[in-house]
């Protein structure tokens, strides 16, 4: 189910190092190919429900389906998780933004130290089309999120980080982002 390149113990230690010093690490190809054509299928037939507060977020979000709870609620999953957060997983949501979708940092939201992870189900990306998940420091460092497809990424958000998703624009037409919250 999971490429076997991040299932191999040396691999997953190399990783959970870069990704304690770091806080980011995005692994591409992270399902086996077959796998990802099924995840892909069966996001793109879900019912979907359009939320829009304006000055806090526009997309849409629904109920994942068996098929992608099985995935990426596996006994493997779970234990590739782990190994590399430390972090117990128990639930998937899911969210699509498209054409005129985004959210934005809020100074009411709390903001806690938590890890995220979240897996990308969508065609080629261009960043010029916005969409890019953005994670800002205080110190006003900038990381930079372009959606891949079969991507995972996990981050260690910090405290004093903010996040949000860049506007989708026009350049982007009919394309769409999928995205699997794993947590």
């Amino acid at each position: 189910m999971i490429n076997q390149i991040y299932l191999k113990e040396k691999i997953l230690e190399e990783i959970k190092k870069e990704f304690k010093k770091n806080k980011i690490i995005k692994l591409e190809n992270f399902l086996e190919s077959g796998v990802y054509k099924i995840v892909d299928l069966e996001a793109r037939k879900i019912n979907l429900n359009h939320v829009k507060i304006p000055d806090k977020f526009s997309f849409s979000f629904g109920k994942p389906p068996e098929k992608i709870k099985e995935i990426f609620l596996s006994g493997e999953m779970k234990k590739t998780i782990k190994k590399l957060t430390n972090k117990k997983i128990n639930k998937i949501r899911i969210k699509k933004f498209s054409h005129k979708d985004y959210t934005l940092i809020h100074d009411s939201s709390k903001n806690s130290k938590k890890i995220k992870i979240f897996f990308f189900i969508c065609d080629t990306w261009n960043p010029d089309h916005g969409g890019n998940f953005v994670f800002t420091k205080s110190d006003r460092k900038t990381f930079y999120i372009t959606p891949h497809p079969n991507s995972l990424c996990i981050i260690n958000k910090q405290k004093e980080w903010k996040d949000f998703v860049q506007y989708i624009n026009h350049l982007s037409q009919n394309r769409q982002i999928i995205v699997i919250e794993i947590g």
